[in-house]
Order: structure tokens, then C-alpha cells, then sequence
């Protein structure tokens, strides 16, 4: 059964830094504060959707730095959910925060209330990175924050950026790989959007800062997609949601899915050659990602001499294909 969260944001809420591509309230679309009784009403009225109460849905705390707020409110916030937790109820609860916001005090308090996964925003594991982009810890401090989360037995997740000042795509993949082997099963991939009224912003107005191209955003994650799954990390999300506020940057509305056919044609284009026409046979539920957003990867088949035609096929499985 498919994972899902009961999603409840609190932007920016506790968080002691304006790191320099951040505005909480425009990525998360929320601009007011959530109370402990929004939180317990909210969950109340999604406990009345059968639906969502399997043991696989969790009640997610993001948008803010959830551990770096007040403790007591933190803890009335635990406890209205909490509340949702149990048989024929909600699974557990999931939150996100900073690597320098984890402690042994902090962990013991969330494991009172049922918070089984704990995502950090590492975004990077390079120092240089790090530092230009204003985080206020090392890859240090994200690395020990990994190990005490998996070591105290939460679900580790973790959240990376590409494009970032002073990134490559040499270093997101060396984040991969570190990640990859903290034995974190669970990421998110989010190229850098530049967001009206951020310090970014101001950078790329002063001609300071360049963002990534989509291209360029999609070719890096669809390496970093199959980095990923062939070490059996699950990607959660790749890219933020839409935002009136976006100045510039690799924004698509379909952003997963560009990745996706890049990984599919990356996958494809190694067993070809332009010497004979061929058939590839995917799933129904898999030819939109297959032929491409509007059919780039027919496309660029064609352009680079490949005699190929993508055709559904029932008997095929998920992202399975078969070439003929």
C-alpha cells in the first residue's frame, strides 16, 4: 500500500536562520501560524476519511524547523496528534527540521509521542556549499545528526538542493553517495527555485548568483535518481510546488516526471543502436513518461539517430519495458 502523510505546515515556525534561499511562507503556500486545536481539528476531519487510516499513513509536521521551537509548544503540538495515533487509527507521526536542532533530549521527547521518521534538511554535504548558502552548520553536524537519529531508531530521511551557490553537480552527487551511505532510505531532491523577497534573489538580480538551466536541473537529478534507486533509497519528491513568487529557476509543474524520462531515455539509449529500427514496450500507465513531456525523448531519439517506436503493453509491469 501506497505511503501517505496527513500534511500540516508551519512556516518557518522555530527556525533560527533566513538561510539565503528560504522563504517558508511562499514554498509551503501558507502564511499563518497553526495552533495545537488547528492541528487536533484538521486531524479530526481526516480521521473521518477511511481511507486514510492505514498503516501507512503518517500525520507530517513540515514547513518549519519543527524540533527549534518553543519545547512546550512542541509538545502540544505532539500531543494533539498524538491523539490520532494508533489501531484504526493514523501510523505515526513525521517530522522535519535542521540537523543542528537534534539532541538526545529532543529525540526522547519526540519518541514519547509517536514520531517514527525524522527528515532533516542537510541540502548539502559540501562546506563550501554550506557556508555560501548561509545553512549555520557544517556537514559535520549534519553527519552526526544523521548517525544519533538512526542510532536512537527513527526513520531517517533526508532532504538535498541542487544548484545551490558555489554547487556542482560533482558535489550533489558526492552528497548522494554520503548519503547513500549513512543508510538514509528515504530523500527529497529540490533544485534551487529563486524566491522573490530571498537574499538569492538579490544575488541574481546583482548578476551575483546563475541558477540552474531545467535541463541542466533535470540531466543532474535524473543522475541523482538513479544513484538512489539503484542503492534502494526511495525518492519521496523531486522539486518544489508551483509559487506566484518564483523569479527564476528550474520550476516545471511536472518536475518528477521530466526526470523520470530522462532516466528512462539514459536507461534506454545504452542497449541502442543506430543501425536497426526497434520496438520498446512499456506499460499503458508508463508512456507518458516514456515518450516524454510533449514527446522530448521521441525527440530526441530521432535527433541523435535512433529508429524507435514506444508502444503500451498491457502484460508490462510499473517501469518495466521490453525492446524488440
Amino acid at each position: 500500500m501506497k505511503h501517505s502523510n496527513i500534511s500540516i505546515f508551519i512556516p518557518h515556525l522555530g527556525c533560527p536562520f533566513n538561510c539565503i534561499f528560504c522563504d517558508q511562507y511562499k514554498i509551503t503556500g501558507s502564511d499563518c501560524s497553526v495552533t495545537p486545536l488547528d492541528v487536533y481539528n484538521l486531524l479530526e476531519k481526516a480521521a473521518d476519511d477511511k481511507k486514510l487510516l492505514n498503516s501507512n499513513t503518517q500525520i507530517a509536521f513540515f514547513g518549519g524547523s519543527f524540533t527549534a521551537i518553543d519545547k512546550n509548544l512542541m509538545i502540544d503540538y505532539l500531543k494533539a496528534a498524538n491523539e490520532f495515533i494508533g489501531d484504526n487509527m493514523f501510523d505515526s507521526i513525521r517530522i522535519s527540521t535542521r540537523p543542528d536542532c537534534i539532541n538526545n533530549d529532543i529525540l526522547e521527547t519526540l519518541s514519547i509521542y509517536n514520531v517514527k521518521t525524522i527528515e532533516l534538511g542537510i541540502q548539502s554535504f559540501d562546506d563550501q556549499v554550506l557556508a555560501a548558502s548561509k545553512r549555520g552548520y557544517s556537514s559535520k553536524t549534519a553527519q552526526d545528526s544523521c548517525v544519533l537519529i538512526s542510532e536512537s531508531g527513527f526513520e531517517l530521511g533526508l532532504q538535498m538542493m541542487c544548484g545551490l551557490p558555489c554547487d556542482t553537480e560533482q558535489k550533489d552527487l558526492y552528497t548522494a553517495e554520503r548519503i547513500i551511505r549513512l543508510n538514509c532510505k528515504q530523500v527529497r531532491i529540490y533544485p534551487v527555485i529563486v524566491i522573490k523577497g530571498t537574499k538569492l534573489c538579490q544575488m541574481y538580480q546583482a548578476g551575483e548568483y546563475i541558477p540552474l538551466s531545467l535541463k541542466q536541473a533535470v540531466d543532474t537529478c535524473a543522475k541523482l535518481y538513479s544513484l538512489f534507486r539503484q542503492n534502494d533509497v526511495t525518492i519521496l519528491k523531486m522539486g518544489l510546488h508551483s509559487s506566484s513568487d518564483n523569479v527564476a529557476g528550474p520550476f516545471h509543474p511536472a518536475f518528477g516526471e521530466l526526470v523520470r524520462s530522462r532516466v528512462f531515455y539514459n536507461t534506454i539509449v545504452k542497449e541502442l543502436s543506430k543501425s536497426r529500427q526497434y520496438i520498446v514496450r512499456v506499460s499503458p500507465d508508463f508512456m507518458s513518461i516514456a515518450v516524454g513531456n510533449s514527446k522530448i525523448n521521441l525527440s530526441q531519439f530521432k535527433n541523435e539517430g535512433y529508429d524507435i517506436k514506444i508502444i503500451p503493453d498491457p502484460k508490462i509491469n510499473k517501469e518495466n519495458y521490453i525492446i524488440e
